[in-house]
């Protein structure tokens, strides 16, 4: 049986400080939820994201619209295999 042991980092944080910086204005997880159509309890949940959220490809789309960015910029996978004592980083 296959176990998924991978954890999926968010870049949430960064790329929206990066917007609010090119902006210059503080952007609220309400204006997020409006524009996206997302929830602000899943915006939430991505900003805090310890690993253990896994959105579906809607989400992916929709923050990636609005952000401006891939999810390679969004995201970064990391699988609970070590090789060589490290940690190996996938991005998508």
């Amino acid at each position: 049986m296959y176990k998924d042991n991978r954890m999926i980092q968010f870049h949430f944080r960064r790329l929206l400080e990066d917007k609010e910086f090119r902006e210059r204005r503080s952007i609220l997880l309400f204006e997020i939820a409006e524009k996206t159509g997302l929830s602000r309890v899943t915006l939430s949940k991505i900003a805090h994201s310890k690993g253990n959220y896994k959105p579906n490809t809607e989400i992916i789309e929709k923050l990636c619209l609005y952000f401006e960015c891939t999810p390679n910029d969004l995201m970064t996978i990391i699988p609970e295999e070590k090789r060589g004592g490290k940690k190996l980083l996938l991005n998508l």
